[in-house]
């Protein structure tokens, strides 16, 4: 799952596949993971809502966390480049 921060929530386009969800609950629960990727402005504090928001979201759905990448401050090149190193790691993990 992939989002930027908007206002400590997910954009809207990422919550309307999540509300699509409860269409398909009994075909999506269990057995599956999950990559969370979340980038904003701020520091790391801006994403506890959001933390709190996936980790409810994937308890309920019975999902396992495979990952997270919380790019805080992304408007700054070195520490979006630390971000987006952080992100390659984590793809590598799933060859």
């Amino acid at each position: 799952m992939v989002t930027s921060l908007y206002y400590y929530g997910i954009n809207a386009a990422l919550k309307a596949v999540i509300d699509r969800f409860y269409a398909y609950n009994h075909e999506l629960h269990g057995g599956k993971q999950a990559v969370t990727l979340i980038s904003g402005y701020g520091d790391d504090s801006a994403f506890a809502s959001m933390k709190l928001y996936f980790k409810q979201l994937l308890d309920y759905m019975r999902w396992q966390p495979a990952g997270t990448v919380l790019a805080s401050d992304s408007w700054n090149g070195r520490q979006l480049a630390k971000h987006v190193q952080e992100a390659a790691e984590l793809g590598h993990q799933f060859k």
